[in-house]
């Protein structure tokens, strides 16, 4: 594996991009001890319990509508927010993604002199996928109907889900309209493409987590298709997925 230098992270809260806001970031994927020491023990027996992931962060405050300090402000305590983290956020790249509550803000993060910075920190609440993939990233605004390249993910077997994630960070036109689909095939040409999982449409910057997708399924390769409409419409999104 290549050395990876941490230039350009990617973090999504909700409807919105707040990487260019962070100059650090860290994300802890922990599981619970669990210890079931019986009479006659050579030593201490202990199990995993449940999963949790914690981020924390900071960065440079950005005050205005929909920006920075106002976005974290405002997620201060919401429950289940969707979160995505990726190194990079290419298509194909390896993506965290979770629903989460931000439990701390901290608005006056300087010394004298300083840059006015932050720091942020959120924890996990329920399911959780630690190595998920990039389906659609937000290198560029799409103004048209079209569909992603194929990842091959792999198949479900009968006790495995797959879950996907939207993010739609920038919206605009008039009376836009963007319908996202996940769609999987056995081939990476999707020759013969079945509709997984329909995003509710979106028409502005919005975020939704996916019911499970149940398996078993045969196919193993999947892509993200949209529609797109209304007058000049304009919409930026990303979208990850992972089997679990």
């Amino acid at each position: 594996m290549p050395v990876l230098v941490f230039t350009d992270g990617k973090i999504y809260a909700g409807g919105y991009d707040l990487s260019g806001d962070h100059n650090e970031v860290a994300v802890g994927i922990d599981v619970e001890e669990k210890e079931f020491t019986r009479m006659g023990a050579e030593g201490k027996s202990r199990r995993a319990g449940l999963g949790e992931i914690s981020v924390n962060g900071g960065g440079y405050v950005n005050a205005g509508t929909d920006l920075q300090d106002e976005v974290h402000f405002n997620d201060l305590g919401v429950y289940q927010r969707i979160m995505t983290l990726a190194a990079i956020g290419n298509v194909g790249d390896r993506a965290v993604t979770f629903r989460g509550v931000e439990l701390e803000y901290v608005p006056f993060d300087a010394a004298v002199g300083d840059q006015h910075g932050f720091s942020v920190g959120a924890m996990s609440t329920g399911l959780f996928l630690p190595s998920g993939v990039v389906l659609h990233d937000t290198a560029a605004a799409e103004t048209v109907s079209g569909s992603e390249t194929g990842q091959q993910e792999g198949a479900l077997s009968a006790t495995e889900n797959a879950y996907a994630s939207l993010h739609v960070v920038a919206a605009s036109g008039t009376s836009p309209t963007l319908d996202v689909d996940v769609e999987s095939d056995d081939n990476g040409g999707f020759s013969t493409p079945t509709t997984r999982f329909s995003f509710a449409q979106a028409t502005g910057i919005t975020s939704e987590w996916s019911t499970a997708i149940a398996g078993p399924i045969t196919d193993d390769w999947w892509r993200v298709a949209w529609a797109i409409g209304g007058g000049t419409p304009s919409f930026t999104f990303i979208v990850t997925f992972g089997i679990k």
